[in-house]
């Protein structure tokens, strides 16, 4: 939905706190795994409100996007961090994949139109 219409990150956000710590973490999670559709000014926020979600698992996904725009305040977050898990948290690196060559390849996918591909994204069967 936030990939569709970046702007409905509000909605989204209060429907979360709305929600609680489970079901609204789950939106939360879901608002990270698209930040790529946020602007630079909301993508922020949605980091923050990542970062301060009572479950680890999110704290986890938002502490890997801050990593990616600032790793020491990722460390010193994480260090900081009520949940032992969490404390122990360290970054991802970017999952490389194997070019026809037999080379590796980080750099993000796009599609044919030079568009950004979710990592997450599936294939389509019928394309477009």
């Amino acid at each position: 939905m936030l990939r569709t219409d970046p702007g409905t990150f509000d909605a989204m956000q209060a429907r979360a706190l709305e929600l609680g710590t489970r079901e609204g973490g789950a939106i939360v999670s879901g608002i990270l795994d698209a930040i790529e559709a946020l602007d630079e000014v909301v993508a922020p926020q949605a980091i923050h409100l990542g970062l301060g979600w009572a479950r680890g698992s999110v704290r986890f996904l938002a502490l890997d996007l801050l990593a990616a725009r600032d790793p020491e305040a990722a460390r010193h977050r994480a260090a900081a961090d009520p949940d032992q898990k969490v404390r122990g948290w360290t970054p991802r690196r970017p999952r490389e994949r194997i070019t026809s060559a037999g080379e590796t390849d980080s750099r993000p996918r796009a599609d044919e139109r030079g568009h950004p591909v979710p990592r997450n994204a599936q294939a389509m069967l019928f394309p477009e």
